[in-house]
């Protein structure tokens, strides 16, 4: 209950604030207690004067009153024997001045107490006044004229009578007197021990003030001091301890503004960046389990170098393969592979420092076992997180079977290339030269034809004009070697071309064939200019168009030639289109039309032909660095694809 009253109290914010909230509680309950106990203590001292002040007087009184009830008594007795007038009339005003002196106290009394003694006690006062008064005017009564009673046994019994009634009286104002003062002085006992018992209740009452001011100090002492400042800090400690044994630590309650609560956030916080550090060096290590698995699992060789060329924590399984040395043997010491192939970089340790950069440059170096190992280097410089150099990291690829393979290849190439040039030559010479028998062939077979044919039969007839046409056909199979020779010896004259010019040419030179089989050639609108020999770029439009009108039965033939963006070939240069709806060619064909003198129909079929011009307009594209294909639908035309290369 005391700690849901105290949650309830709006608190400072500030835990400095709070401390002096609390000491300064505690400090009113203490000032409090002390000046309840110093008010306590001198109301009881200035009671207790008070009341022995006023108990003093009261006894003085009291005995003021037997004095003078004792004078008075004196008085009686002289005023009883006085012989004179002026000696009753002295003692009568003294009697009587002590008799008002003790109505006066006797009044005073009365005052000061109310009850029946003292009303009693002036009674007595007032029947001794008047007792007085008659005995002194019996007296001078007795004195002015003497009689009767002047004998003397009359005088000594009147004086007997009076002394006797005096006495009397002051015997009872002397008792009532007495009695006065017992009361007062059972009175001031009464008084002094009510005193004493309520100076005792008033102790009890401050030390049970106190006893309650220290224990709500106490109680708030241990709720602010206990529950909301060490149980707080406790919370904060046992976070923390169960981060530092690795346990999964809760978040810090946050209460209030105060410092702690800053403390509490900034745990929090620091909580928090911890799981995330956390966090982050697992994935880390994950990374690099992956990374060294990887590395390790690389088929090339990967190594790591300091600052002064010495293996640093990276050689894999690869690179034990390659140069025959473990781990373990080269780890921490100078990396001798790379030194050995590479004088031209200068001290290996000074490049390292420099951030040696390094891209295919190609090195050879003996292995453990003697034996020649080619690799090529690529290496990057390793920063540290101020930026500077401090290593290198290195990619050794092992290229020792493939230098063989490119040896071979080169010798192969060049034998190839020597073989091309040799049957390019042997090509040329052969048609150039068998095209003269030829036409000795074909003339004597025409001559004979013609001058001799009455001497012929129908037999000799047919076959010399088979001989004739076999060489005319010979001729044209020797026309087509030629110039398929001719394209790949002939350097080819490179120029800017306007295409649309070129095509136009063509054109104009297919107009008559064109118009004869009724075909329509739709070009495309600027067309590129490139680089290229503007005449054999001509000879492959000419032969595309061609194949296109020949090969197409249909009454009315369409053709279109134009060109396609750069992204159609993938490698940045225009594509070139001849397009038709043409009879088309089985995809199995596809390769087959580009072999020289290869038909897919007869002779005779479709014109005829000797099946080279494919063969030549793809070899003219080759000279040209591009590349020639097809796509076609069967029976319902092809698409001749080219390019002329990067450098057009």
């Amino acid at each position: 209950m005391f700690n849901r009253f105290l949650n309830r109290v709006p608190m400072p914010k500030s835990l400095q604030r709070q401390f002096m909230l609390a000491l300064s509680g505690q400090a009113v309950l203490i000032v409090a207690g002390a000046l309840i106990a110093v008010y306590g203590m001198y109301f009881s001292s200035d009671t207790t004067k008070r009341l022995a002040e006023e108990r003093l007087v009261h006894l003085q009184g009291t005995q003021d009153l037997v004095a003078h009830a004792l004078f008075i008594e004196r008085g009686a007795y002289n005023l009883l024997t006085a012989d004179s007038y002026d000696r009753v009339r002295a003692g009568y005003l003294e009697i009587l001045k002590k008799i008002d002196s003790l109505d006066a106290i006797v009044l005073c009394l009365g005052h000061a107490e109310n009850n029946l003694k003292v009303l009693d006690l002036y009674q007595a006062s007032q029947l001794l006044r008047n007792t007085v008064h008659i005995v002194a005017q019996l007296r001078l009564n007795i004195l002015n004229t003497p009689g009767d009673f002047s004998g003397p046994a009359n005088r000594q019994e009147t004086l007997r009578h009076f002394h006797t009634g005096l006495e009397l009286q002051v015997e009872s104002l002397t008792a009532a007197t007495h009695d006065l003062s017992v009361r007062f002085t059972e009175d001031y006992q009464d008084g002094i021990r009510q005193l004493t018992f309520k100076s005792a209740r008033d102790q009890r009452r401050v030390l049970a003030f106190l006893a309650g001011s220290v224990l709500f100090a106490w109680l708030f002492s241990r709720y602010f001091l206990g529950r909301h400042v060490v149980m707080r800090l406790r919370r904060i400690s046992e976070c923390l301890k169960m981060d530092e044994t690795g346990a999964v630590p809760q978040t810090v309650p946050v209460e209030g503004e105060d410092e702690i609560s800053h403390m509490a956030r900034a745990v929090n916080r620091f909580l928090d960046e911890r799981r995330l550090l956390a966090e982050a060096q697992h994935s880390l290590r994950e990374r690099e389990e992956t990374l060294r698995a990887i590395i390790d699992a690389a088929p090339a060789a990967i190594i790591d170098l300091d600052l002064d060329g010495n293996i640093h924590s990276i050689w894999n399984q690869a690179a034990e393969k390659m140069f025959g040395w473990s781990a373990l043997e080269v780890m921490g010491r100078p990396f001798p592979v790379l030194a050995e192939g590479l004088e031209e970089f200068g001290n290996l340790q000074e490049q390292i420092k420099k951030g040696l950069s390094l891209n295919g440059h190609e090195a050879c170096r003996k292995k453990r076992d003697g034996t020649i190992v080619d690799y090529s280097i690529h290496a990057a410089p390793l920063y540290d997180p101020e930026g500077r150099v401090s290593g290198n990291i290195g990619v050794l690829v092992d290229i020792t079977d493939r230098k063989l393979l490119d040896g071979r290849l080169q010798q192969k190439n060049a034998d190839l290339e020597r073989s091309n040039a040799e049957l390019e030559d042997f090509a040329y010479i052969v048609s150039h030269d068998l095209k003269e028998p030829l036409r000795s062939i074909h003339s004597f077979s025409s001559f004979l034809l013609e001058d001799h044919r009455e001497n012929l039969n129908s037999e000799g007839i047919s076959h010399l004009d088979i001989v004739r046409q076999s060489a005319k056909r010979m001729e044209a199979l020797l026309d087509d070697l030629l110039t398929y020779s001719r394209v790949g010896r002939v350097e080819m004259a490179k120029q800017p071309t306007d295409l649309s010019r070129v095509v136009s040419g063509v054109l104009d030179d297919l107009r008559t064939l064109l118009a004869e089989k009724n075909a329509s050639v739709l070009v495309a609108k600027d067309m590129p200019k490139v680089i290229c020999d503007h005449v054999r770029i001509g000879e492959v439009f000419r032969n595309l168009v061609e194949n296109a009108v020949k090969y197409n039965d249909h009454e009315k033939k369409h053709i279109e030639v134009g060109w396609l963006p750069d992204k159609k070939s993938g490698k940045g240069v225009p594509v070139f289109y001849v397009r038709d709806n043409g009879i088309g060619i089985r995809e199995k064909y596809l390769d087959t039309v580009f072999k020289i003198f290869k038909r897919l129909h007869g002779r005779e079929e479709y014109g005829g032909g000797t099946g080279s011009g494919l063969t030549i307009t793809r070899k003219i594209v080759e000279r040209h660095r591009g590349r020639i294909w097809i796509e076609s639908e069967f029976g319902r035309g092809s698409t001749f694809y080219f390019t002329l290369g990067p450098d057009s």
